[in-house]
């Protein structure tokens, strides 16, 4: 039965509609689960801990979602307090990386990139790629683009790598156009953003309405001007999209 409310809990937090209502739900599901926790004493120790971190990291980013940043941190910080993170360690200090990244607490948000990715699993592409890739915005933000465009690079090169390709690529894309931009070379902005927008129309047939979409098509815009003018925007223009759900980047699965 909790199995199953863990399930529930991660679909509706995973949805692609992101909106308030599925987190309002997974919040629920959430606490109702942790509450199951005391009746399962009787089974192993390590198979409870395990259940109650990913408990408590869907529960985490739900708050995250709701904008209940405190309530994200209580649960989030449980795991890794308790020591019980183990195989889960990666995934719940990217997910505090985000909270803080989130907050506009750069520099925490770096360390906690930093942790993940050195914790992931090498067996775990998709793990590695993603925190390349939040340390890579992270970076960008807090205006460090050469070594910003270090991790988005190692993150393509991973990317093309992975045998079973994940869709984060108008994503990955929209980022390094994005970059290449604020340094002032538009023509490899230009590649990465074609890149980006040919993603774009593939997700739009299953997503209209999809974040990046728009973002895309915004830096477009500002591309088409630059070559007028001289132009630039500043990293907080073109905020991260996985701001705009709280979440890391499973949220364009």
């Amino acid at each position: 039965m909790i199995l199953l409310l863990c399930w529930a809990s991660n679909s509706l937090i995973s949805s692609l509609s992101n909106g308030y209502a599925e987190y309002d739900w997974a919040v629920k599901i959430g606490e109702h689960s942790l509450s199951i926790i005391p009746s399962m004493l009787d089974k192993s120790l390590a198979f409870v801990a395990t259940i109650e971190v990913g408990i408590r990291h869907n529960l985490g980013k739900a708050y995250m979602g709701l904008g209940k940043y405190s309530m994200a941190k209580d649960n989030l910080y449980k795991p890794v307090l308790g020591s019980r993170c183990t195989e889960h360690e990666p995934v719940i200090l990217g997910s505090l990386g985000s909270l803080y990244q989130c907050q506009g607490d750069i520099a925490t948000a770096l360390r906690y990139f930093q942790r993940a990715l050195r914790t992931s699993p090498p067996w775990c592409l998709t793990f590695s790629f993603e925190y390349l890739v939040q340390l890579g915005e992270c970076l960008f933000t807090a205006g460090d683009l050469d070594e910003a465009l270090s991790y988005l690079e190692q993150a393509l090169t991973l990317y093309q790598n992975m045998e079973s390709t994940p869709r984060y690529d108008a994503d990955l894309y929209f980022r390094l156009a994005r970059v290449w931009f604020e340094k002032g070379n538009n023509r490899k902005c230009l590649d990465y953003l074609t890149k980006a927008e040919a993603a774009c129309t593939i997700r739009s047939i299953e997503a209209p309405n999809h974040p990046i979409i728009s973002i895309v098509t915004s830096l477009r815009s500002r591309l088409d001007f630059s070559f007028l003018s001289v132009s630039r925007f500043s990293p907080s223009t073109l905020s991260d999209p996985s701001c705009h759900h709280t979440m890391s980047l499973s949220y364009l699965l």
